[in-house]
Protein backbone atom coordinates (compact mmCIF):
# COMPACT_ATOMS: atom_id res chain seq x y z
CA UNK A 1 0.00 0.00 0.00
CA UNK A 2 1.35 3.40 -0.96
CA UNK A 3 0.20 6.83 0.10
CA UNK A 4 -3.39 7.72 0.78
CA UNK A 5 -5.28 10.70 2.11
CA UNK A 6 -8.79 11.41 3.34
CA UNK A 7 -9.83 15.09 3.24
CA UNK A 8 -12.95 16.28 5.07
CA UNK A 9 -13.70 19.99 5.30
CA UNK A 10 -16.53 22.45 5.54
CA UNK A 11 -17.16 25.00 2.81
CA UNK A 12 -16.56 27.76 5.38
CA UNK A 13 -13.26 26.34 6.69
CA UNK A 14 -10.40 28.83 6.53
CA UNK A 15 -7.90 25.96 6.64
CA UNK A 16 -9.27 24.45 3.43
CA UNK A 17 -8.80 27.60 1.33
CA UNK A 18 -5.67 28.92 -0.29
CA UNK A 19 -4.21 31.93 1.55
CA UNK A 20 -5.01 34.37 -1.25
CA UNK A 21 -8.73 33.56 -1.14
CA UNK A 22 -9.50 33.57 2.61
CA UNK A 23 -12.60 35.69 1.96
CA UNK A 24 -13.99 33.40 -0.74
CA UNK A 25 -16.74 30.98 0.25
CA UNK A 26 -15.33 27.94 -1.49
CA UNK A 27 -13.24 24.91 -0.61
CA UNK A 28 -10.68 25.63 -3.32
CA UNK A 29 -7.65 24.59 -1.24
CA UNK A 30 -9.09 21.18 -0.43
CA UNK A 31 -10.23 20.68 -4.00
CA UNK A 32 -6.80 21.63 -5.36
CA UNK A 33 -5.10 19.19 -3.00
CA UNK A 34 -7.56 16.46 -3.96
CA UNK A 35 -7.10 17.00 -7.72
CA UNK A 36 -3.31 17.14 -7.38
CA UNK A 37 -3.11 13.92 -5.38
CA UNK A 38 -5.53 12.11 -7.70
CA UNK A 39 -3.39 13.15 -10.68
CA UNK A 40 -0.40 11.55 -8.92
CA UNK A 41 -2.32 8.31 -8.42
CA UNK A 42 -2.70 8.74 -4.65
CA UNK A 43 -5.81 7.05 -3.23
CA UNK A 44 -7.76 10.10 -2.10
CA UNK A 45 -11.29 10.93 -1.02
CA UNK A 46 -12.69 14.45 -0.65
CA UNK A 47 -15.83 15.14 1.38
CA UNK A 48 -17.18 18.71 1.63
CA UNK A 49 -19.81 19.65 4.21
CA UNK A 50 -21.87 22.72 3.18
CA UNK A 51 -21.95 25.65 5.59
CA UNK A 52 -19.50 24.09 8.04
CA UNK A 53 -16.23 25.44 9.35
CA UNK A 54 -13.08 23.43 10.19
CA UNK A 55 -14.88 21.71 13.06
CA UNK A 56 -18.30 20.30 12.18
CA UNK A 57 -21.30 21.36 14.27
CA UNK A 58 -24.25 19.77 12.44
CA UNK A 59 -24.99 16.38 14.08
CA UNK A 60 -25.85 14.62 10.80
CA UNK A 61 -22.56 15.79 9.27
CA UNK A 62 -20.66 14.69 12.38
CA UNK A 63 -22.20 11.24 12.13
CA UNK A 64 -21.50 11.04 8.40
CA UNK A 65 -17.87 12.03 8.96
CA UNK A 66 -17.43 9.37 11.66
CA UNK A 67 -19.02 6.69 9.48
CA UNK A 68 -16.77 7.67 6.60
CA UNK A 69 -13.69 7.59 8.87
CA UNK A 70 -14.58 4.08 10.05
CA UNK A 71 -15.13 2.88 6.48
CA UNK A 72 -11.87 4.48 5.29
CA UNK A 73 -9.77 3.06 8.12
CA UNK A 74 -11.54 -0.29 7.90
CA UNK A 75 -10.71 -0.55 4.21
CA UNK A 76 -7.04 0.36 4.52
CA UNK A 77 -6.16 -1.10 7.92
CA UNK A 78 -7.55 -4.47 6.86
CA UNK A 79 -5.12 -4.40 3.96
CA UNK A 80 -2.17 -4.02 6.37
CA UNK A 81 -3.08 -6.92 8.67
Amino acid sequence: MGRLLYIAAGTESQAARPARSRNASSNAGGEQMYQGLKSLGVETQLVVYPGQFHGLTTPSYMRDRNERYLAWYGKYLKAVQ
